[in-house]
């Protein structure tokens, strides 16, 4: 009885187990290809055979023979075909007349030229201001400034220097006559601040008056200035201290 069961048993578990199992297909064997026929050779055409040349007649064993043919009467020539007629000649064509030329354009007439207008040219008089602006004018004038000579372009500018001496507060100055005032020209100078100073130039034609040019010099100090101005005759308009070079 055990063994009945348990054969049972293991019979039940192979057909669990073979359940399970998935069994593919096969696959199908691929057909051969079939093998592609040989062509055939071409065979040559035979030869046709020739036709055998048929037997010359016999003139003994054929009595009558046939009678050769006439001869063929010859062809009439042909008529000689007519000479063409020459063509006539093409009337030669008529020269063209010449153009006629254009006409030239007519010049255009220049322009006639616009007159310049005339120079106008104002002659204007140099206008000479009064004396008692004008530092080309000379009168030389004579004074003493500090004890030292001084000249002096006119009386006009010395009576100018001396107001403004005196608005400044220094001493003013005292006229006297070129001999007098040559007597205090200093012999040396000692070497002080350096001045610059302006002299009037007067015009080419040493006319009087006439406007000429403005000459700036640098001089050692104010007495180097006051003596050079009065041993040359040269007086100078204003000076102005600069520094040492």
């Amino acid at each position: 009885m055990f063994n009945f069961k348990l054969f049972l048993l293991l019979l039940g578990v192979w057909r669990f187990s073979y359940a399970h199992v998935i069994h593919e297909p096969e696959p199908e064997p691929e057909p051969e290809p079939e093998p592609e026929p040989d062509p055939e050779p071409e065979l040559d055409p035979e030869p046709e055979p020739e036709p055998d040349p048929e037997p010359e007649p016999d003139p003994e064993s054929d009595p009558d023979p046939d009678p050769e043919p006439d001869p063929e009467p010859d062809p009439e020539p042909d008529p000689e075909p007519e000479p063409e007629p020459e063509p006539e000649p093409e009337p030669e064509p008529e020269p063209e007349p010449d153009p006629e030329p254009d006409p030239e354009p007519e010049p255009e007439p220049e322009p006639e030229p616009e007159p310049e207008p005339p120079i106008v040219t104002s002659t204007t008089t140099s206008t000479i201001p009064p004396d008692n602006c004008n530092i080309y004018y000379r009168n030389y004038q004579w004074a003493l400034q500090d004890g030292v000579c001084r000249c002096l372009q006119n009386e006009y500018l010395m009576k100018n220097e001396n107001d403004q001496r005196i608005k400044d507060g220094k001493t003013p100055l005292v006229p006297v006559s070129e001999e007098l005032c040559r007597s205090f020209i200093k012999n040396r100078c000692c070497v002080g601040f350096p001045v610059v100073a302006e002299f009037p130039i007067p015009p080419p034609c040493g006319c009087n008056r006439k406007q000429g040019t403005i000459a700036t010099e640098r001089f050692f100090s104010l007495c180097h200035l006051l003596k050079f101005s009065s041993e040359n005759r040269k007086p100078f308009l204003t000076y102005s201290y600069c520094w040492p070079i």
